[in-house]
């Protein structure tokens, strides 16, 4: 598809319902339309620079990688037998998917949102995504959750997140970021609380740096479990 390159494309004439749709770097610019079929198996976008609203009607149903384009809206819908979630780099607002029952989704990188300008981050930051962090123990093959800020935070953005009062994870996920999401002390205690009983099989980092609340000693105590387990835990400034 490198040919796309040197060529006016029309997203009018995109038609390729339930399969897949593979325009990776082919340096697109142009806006996607609402004309464009409603559903997709593989939908790969990533690396153009798409800009505008992502399509509402749109649902990817097993892969959805879009991420480092400039699209902006609702994060896309996605089917329950999504597998890997890839919307990273772009400028989507609102809320969160509750994949509190998505069995056979395996990564959710809804991270690093960011519209392109400069916020002042202590007294008036940019809020890019919102909901509630689910419930994560029925994802049986999660292993990356991702729904921080990012690097965009340096710039001014932030999240705006709760965690679900039920919340838990399995012994797959070993990687697990909520930076800048605004999580309160006790929320963070509990996160930490739970990944040091969850018996993580493989542990690599949990992040909840930035502006989130700082643990109480008994969060720090899972800390130094998690810690002892063989994890990396980034924990927000004292």
């Amino acid at each position: 598809l490198k040919a796309l390159e040197n060529l006016t494309f029309w997203w009018d004439g995109v038609a390729n319902t339930s399969g897949t749709l593979n325009l990776k770097d082919t340096a697109i610019t142009r806006r996607m339309t609402p004309t464009m079929d409603n559903g997709y198996g593989t939908l790969n976008l990533e690396g153009n620079s798409i800009e505008g609203v992502f399509p509402a009607g749109i649902t990817i149903n097993t892969n959805c990688f879009i991420k480092n384009n400039k699209l902006t809206g609702n994060l896309p819908a996605i089917g329950s037998k999504i597998k890997k979630y890839q919307v990273q780099g772009n400028a989507f607002i609102g809320d969160i998917h509750d994949i509190s029952d998505y069995r056979f989704i395996e990564v959710y990188l809804a991270y690093g949102q960011d519209d392109g300008k400069s916020y002042d981050r202590v007294n008036n930051p940019k809020i890019m995504l919102t909901g509630e962090i689910p419930n994560l123990s029925g994802c049986t093959a999660l292993t990356f959750y991702h729904v921080g800020a990012g690097e965009p935070w340096i710039r001014g953005f932030k999240n705006d997140l709760s965690l679900a009062s039920d919340f838990d994870v399995t012994n797959k996920l070993s990687k697990f970021y909520a930076s800048n999401c605004r999580l309160s002390t006790a929320e963070v205690d509990k996160l930490l609380n739970v990944f040091a009983n969850a018996g993580v099989t493989s542990p690599n980092i949990i992040d909840i740096s930035g502006s989130n609340g700082y643990p109480t000693s008994a969060g720090l105590a899972d800390k130094d479990t998690l810690v002892a387990a063989g994890w990396t835990v980034n924990l927000p400034a004292q």
